[in-house]
């Protein structure tokens, strides 16, 4: 009988990684969506190959999207998009050093 507790017991927790791995996933892939849905005319994106552009045409009936990078029109399966970047605020670019003391003889 121990032995067949302790199968059960391997079935339960591995139906249980499973599902919680599995809910995870599918999560993810909802916000993906829509991130897709969501993307606009002049939103900049990231290609799943790290190709850096801005949307330049949405087409819904071929699901593709022409992008722009830097006057070339290139065009993708909405699925190649990654996601889309967002502006974040300004950002300081002064570079700090650290000061090393020197000892003096």
């Amino acid at each position: 009988m121990d032995q067949m507790t302790l199968l059960i017991a391997y079935i339960v927790v591995a139906g249980g990684a499973f599902w919680f791995f599995g809910r995870k996933q599918r999560q993810r892939a909802k916000e993906i969506q829509a991130q897709r849905d969501a993307m606009k005319i002049g939103d900049k994106v990231v290609t799943i190959g790290g190709l850096h552009g801005e949307i330049y045409n949405i087409d819904t009936v071929k699901h593709t999207v022409d992008l722009d990078c830097e006057g070339v029109i290139l065009t993708f399966e909405r699925a190649a998009i990654h996601h889309v970047v967002t502006e974040s605020a300004a950002t300081n670019n002064e570079v700090y050093t650290d000061e090393v003391a020197t000892e003096e003889e």
